[in-house]
């Protein structure tokens, strides 16, 4: 009962003071305002874009692709490539930002946000109407390398199909090539194996049968084999026509040959370039697809405040200043009462 009524007299006692709490409230918000007067606050610039990305692309796990997507633009909007052509754009503006470094501005950009939808371009410096430049500036940069990024991210999805497109193309010809000179070495083999006495002898049957399905597996894709394969000799020529008819076979076939190496060596060479093409595009895209946005949400300014007022810092001061005094009276009176017993 002795502890509860020290207690209660003690804070009788504090509350009969109050013109002491009055008077050191307002001398710690003098104070607060003082400290406000010659430390001023920095200012916080705010500027804001919008990021899109289509949900409707196709992909095994959306949102886990749309995760990564968001962190290659967070990681980007704070890489040295943006801040150093903001800072370039910077120095254009105005020469205070001189002796400015990369570094110093990275310190003094912040994001904010949670998905897709608007992010908030937060920027901090002394003086105000340098946080305001930094922060509009900063988010034209964002925009603009965005754009370019994600307009190589869309060629390059053209690229690729014409890429297939091309390698597709490249490989019918080869085969077809390959299938032409296995004609080719098959009737010159047939053609180098008679002998001088056997040309005016009657061509053997299977020998016949052969030439046929040789040219047959051509004849079916090009009508022009099919009119040479029409124009065989009859089954008791000698093999001497059959020769003959051989050569023409095999000078078409050569000419069809020389004619598609040029061509395939030409898609070859087209998908190198290309995909060396895509290559700069990748390079170019840093890691962004064609299925982010980012634009401006409006064309105004960026929006700044103080981060800290001297309304807030003297109330800040004052309240400060009366815990601080009630913790001296306090002290005192434990003290006192510790003396006495």
């Amino acid at each position: 009962m002795n502890n509860e009524w020290n207690i209660r007299r003690t804070i009788l006692d504090i509350t009969h003071r109050w013109p002491i709490i009055i008077f050191v409230f307002l001398l710690g918000s003098v104070i607060g305002w003082g400290v406000s007067y010659f430390l001023p606050s920095p200012y916080q610039a705010e500027a804001s874009v919008y990021v899109a990305f289509n949900a409707d692309a196709f992909f095994r796990n959306p949102d886990d692709y749309k995760n990564w997507e968001l962190g290659q633009l967070n990681a980007l909007i704070h890489s040295d490539e943006v801040l150093s052509e903001t800072l370039i754009r910077l120095n254009s503006k105005s020469s205070d930002w001189e002796y400015v470094s990369i570094d110093d501005i990275r310190q003094s950009l912040g994001t904010y946000w949670r998905n897709a939808g608007k992010w908030r371009l937060v920027a901090e410096y002394p003086d105000e109407d340098m946080a305001l430049l930094l922060a509009d500036t900063w988010r034209d940069v964002i925009v603009d390398t965005v754009a370019y990024a994600t307009d190589n991210a869309s060629e390059m999805l053209k690229i690729s199909t014409a890429i297939e497109v091309n390698k597709t193309a490249e490989e019918q010809i080869n085969l077809r090539i390959i299938k032409l000179q296995s004609v080719l070495d098959a009737l010159s083999t047939w053609s180098d194996s008679l002998h001088i006495d056997e040309m005016d002898k009657p061509i053997e049957t299977l020998d016949r049968w052969h030439l046929l399905g040789i040219l047959t597996g051509i004849s079916s894709e090009d009508p022009v084999y099919s009119a040479l394969l029409d124009t065989i000799p009859e089954p008791d020529a000698p093999n001497i026509e059959y020769v003959d008819w051989v050569d023409q076979v095999l000078s078409v076939i050569k000419a069809e040959i020389e004619q598609l190496e040029p061509q395939a060596k030409e898609l070859s060479i087209r998908v190198e370039q290309l995909n060396q093409e895509w290559k700069n595009r990748s390079d170019a895209s840093n890691g962004l697809t064609a299925y982010l946005t980012v634009k401006k949400i409006t064309d105004e300014q960026a929006e700044s405040r103080p981060i800290r007022t001297a309304p807030q810092l003297a109330l800040i001061g004052g309240v400060l200043a009366v815990l601080l005094w009630l913790v001296i009276v306090l002290s005192g009176v434990l003290n006192g009462e510790k003396d006495e017993s």
